[in-house]
């Protein structure tokens, strides 16, 4: 190994001398390097200046100078004492710092947030205390890698996710982005997949069979490309492997005479944000008409909507729930893995929103325990006031309506004051009954109707909703009242 091999370099232009962090330093173990790495200075005479010391039991790392060559991006590393190259990793972690070469001005960046999905398990107060049945991490977090971007903005790697490899249990470190001032820390952006490569199969106990083709939005690495749905023009990466990883699961519940991609503005959203997003068109949508048309009910006649009314939705989407999780244990399955098996919300439009409350256990009949959060678009909620009881729903609920939804909106009020459950209320302003399908984005694709408006608006607050309660992640800022935009907004005391 030559001498150059025991130094990570890099040159300051604000007054031409060399950085180095010295210290021996293995490929192999680039997340433990060896303690005693100093941040030094050397100047063009020779003369060596220590910066930052790395101190006994840490380290400095990943110098690098800013692109105006004014300051220095380093990582510290604490807790190395024990630490091997196959064993332990540093108990304190590592942190990204910004020193000033001119005032020797240090800001601390990173501050071992660790933002893990809180859904997945029964975490420790501080993720790291040793509490009774607490999950909790080992070792500190780990900040590392940082290299300034244009923008003022940096780029650095993390394993602040808590990400768990499905092979090899070393931390897993993912990409992230922050502003030089520590603010603002995004993971690089996540992208959606869609197939419909899955084929539903299953049979009733009376011996009847149904299929339904599986409509499949998802997280992933691979490029987007723009894709023509039936009518509707998206941006998603055509059968792309799934991210790796275990993620949420959204099942969605069109509305009568819909589709399973109605409103795939929605489902692109929630594949961004990390979720897998299953619908099937069910025997009333619109594509299945050719074959056996059904007619139109009598919303209307609401009391005559008992426990059989459409009941074949339900058998859909518990039989969807058990496809889903059994794909999930199929090692030849493109989703082998990549399920959260006890994190699942239901999604619902119009007819699709009386299905999923149903399943959220307004009906027993229905009741689908694995439900832990429903969202209801425009629902068809009527029934519900002769037969079910609302105060049997126990799982959070968000209800969305809108101003010129005339023939549903005006019901939601007296349905959101009968639940007992974590609720939320939201009215948006000039959004009728379709808005929450694809006619919202009619003339231009879904991630450019996403970018403002009412499609926004409910993406953001559906996915800060599911946040909240599916990953456990806090959203209360998002799920709040948004005085110039939206109409009306309630919520359970406390949620906001």
């Amino acid at each position: 190994m030559n001498i150059l091999s025991k130094f990570m370099t890099s040159r300051c232009s604000f007054c031409g001398s060399l950085l180095l962090s010295v210290a021996l330093f293995l490929p192999a173990s680039a997340q433990k390097p060896d303690p005693g790495a100093d941040l030094m200075l050397l100047h063009p005479d020779g003369r060596a200046e220590v910066l930052v010391p790395g101190g006994a039991t840490g380290a400095i790392t990943d110098p690098v100078v800013s692109f105006d060559g004014e300051g220095v991006f380093y990582s510290q590393v604490k807790g190395l004492d024990g630490t091997s190259m196959h064993g332990k990793y540093p108990s304190d972690g590592s942190d990204i710092f910004k020193l000033h070469m001119g005032s020797r001005k240090l800001i601390q960046l990173t501050h071992q947030e660790y933002t893990s999905n809180t859904g997945a398990a029964e975490w420790a107060s501080d993720f790291r205390s040793n509490e009774k049945g607490k999950s909790r991490i080992e070792d500190g977090v780990l900040n590392l890698g940082v290299h300034p971007l244009p923008g003022n903005r940096l780029v650095f790697t993390s394993n602040r996710d808590g990400f768990i490899p499905p092979k090899h249990l070393s931390p897993a470190l993912q990409l992230f982005t922050v502003d030089y001032d520590g603010k603002n820390v995004e993971k690089i952006p996540v992208r959606a997949g869609f197939s419909r490569a899955l084929e539903l199969s299953y049979q009733l106990k009376g011996g009847e069979k149904r299929e339904r083709r599986v409509f499949l939005w998802y997280p992933t690495e691979s490029e987007e490309i723009k894709f023509k749905y039936a009518w509707q023009s998206g941006m998603v990466s055509p059968d792309a492997p799934v991210k790796v990883g275990a993620h949420p699961m959204i099942v969605f519940s069109h509305g009568f005479w819909g589709g399973a991609d109605q409103s795939v503005f929605l489902m692109e959203a929630l594949a961004r944000a990390g979720y897998v997003v299953a619908a099937v068109h069910h025997a009333d949508a619109t594509p299945n008409q050719v074959k056996k048309r059904i007619g139109m009910p009598n919303f209307i006649n609401a009391k005559g909507w008992k426990d059989d009314k459409f009941f074949d939705r339900k058998e859909d989407m518990s039989a969807l729930l058990d496809f889903m999780l059994e794909q999930n244990g199929d090692v030849n399955s493109i989703l082998h893995g990549r399920l959260l098996p006890g994190v699942i919300g239901g999604a619902g439009h119009c007819l699709g929103g009386y299905t999923m409350l149903g399943m959220a256990g307004v009906r027993e009949s229905w009741k689908d325990p694995r439900v832990k959060a429903a969202l209801l678009l425009s629902p068809y909620i009527l029934p519900y006031f002769h037969h079910g009881d609302l105060g049997r729903v126990k799982v959070p609920v968000m209800v969305q309506g809108g101003t010129l939804d005339l023939g549903v909106t005006p019901f939601l009020k007296r349905f959101y004051d009968g639940l007992t459950s974590q609720k939320y209320y939201l009215v948006l302003k000039g959004l009728d009954h379709y808005g929450w399908t694809d006619f919202n984005s009619i003339g231009r694709t879904t991630t450019e109707a996403l970018r403002k408006g009412n499609p926004k608006l409910i993406a953001e607050y559906s996915l800060a909703f599911f946040d909240q309660h599916l990953r456990g992640i806090d959203r209360k800022k998002a799920l709040a009242h948004r005085e110039e935009e939206i109409h009306s907004w309630r919520a359970t005391p406390g949620a906001e």
